[in-house]
């Protein structure tokens, strides 16, 4: 493979990140998403990272040095593993790293999720409790099922009292 299908086909992928990033690029985290060594400043986005990616590609095709160019090269392919890795796991980052403007959408954001957790519970124990063969295993399911049930019920009402307050908040604006 000589430099220039490399480069060319290096510059293609750049280009699908830039296409998958698009719609998510101003997105911020709380925290940087990278280590410092790998994207320098505070990358908090993903568009800014990209930046930097793009800057570093271009570094390398206009580098003159082999040394250089290695280094640059080799820097590139970490960056772009680095995202597409982001990008792959992106929807597992929990909502609370990403940043609200307002507090009382964060945590109705916050109790969604925990909504989603407590219903994968308890689908998960009514399967199991639909399989248990011994009457031991099937009492100890429906107590974890009565728990979880609970729980529920408490994240549902906290979920409705956040909704009512941002309702009533937006009437008032």
């Amino acid at each position: 493979m000589t430099i220039t299908s490399a480069l060319t086909r290096l510059q293609a992928t750049i280009q699908a990140l830039r296409r998958q990033i698009e719609p998510v690029a101003g997105e911020t985290c709380r925290v940087a998403r990278f280590d410092k060594q790998l994207f320098p400043g505070d990358a908090r986005q993903l568009g800014q990272c990209l930046a930097i990616l793009e800057q570093n590609y271009a570094r390398l095709c206009s580098s003159q040095h082999d040394e250089q160019r290695l280094w640059l090269a080799e820097r590139v392919a970490n960056q772009v593993a680095a995202l597409q890795r982001e990008l792959g796991s992106r929807h597992l980052r929990p909502q609370r790293e990403r940043v609200h403007t307002d507090p009382q959408q964060a945590k109705h954001a916050e109790y969604l999720g925990y909504q989603q957790r407590l219903q994968q519970m308890i689908d998960e124990r009514e399967t199991r409790l639909a399989q248990a063969e011994t009457l031991a295993v099937q009492q100890q399911l429906k107590q974890d099922l009565t728990v979880l049930e609970q729980r529920m019920g408490r994240c549902k009402a906290a979920i409705k009292q956040v909704s009512w307050t941002l309702a009533l908040r937006g009437k008032a604006e």
